[in-house]
């Protein structure tokens, strides 16, 4: 559903947030708002690599199956008549 989608996604920015500011001040010297917004496209831009590459592979192999294989004769014919045989 899309709300469990929803907040799966406002867990997962709370996780990554949490782990920017427990690891960026130690890498930061002097804080720059400027920084922060070119770590956050480059995140950004990285996820959107990620989500091109997996519609990338859902399209060119698909996870359920488009098509029905073909069925002998044979086979239908013996379902129908174990069927007129049931009744």
């Amino acid at each position: 559903p899309r709300w469990l989608q929803g907040v799966t996604l406002l867990i997962l920015f709370g996780l990554w947030n949490e782990r920017y500011w427990l690891v960026a001040p130690s890498l930061l010297e002097g804080y720059d708002v400027t920084q922060e917004i070119y770590h956050t496209l480059i995140g950004v831009g990285f996820l959107g690599l990620f989500l091109a590459t997996v519609r990338w592979f859902f399209s060119t192999f698909p996870v359920i199956q488009l098509w029905q294989p073909p069925q002998m004769d044979e086979m239908t014919e013996a379902e129908v008549r174990s069927s007129e045989l049931a009744r």
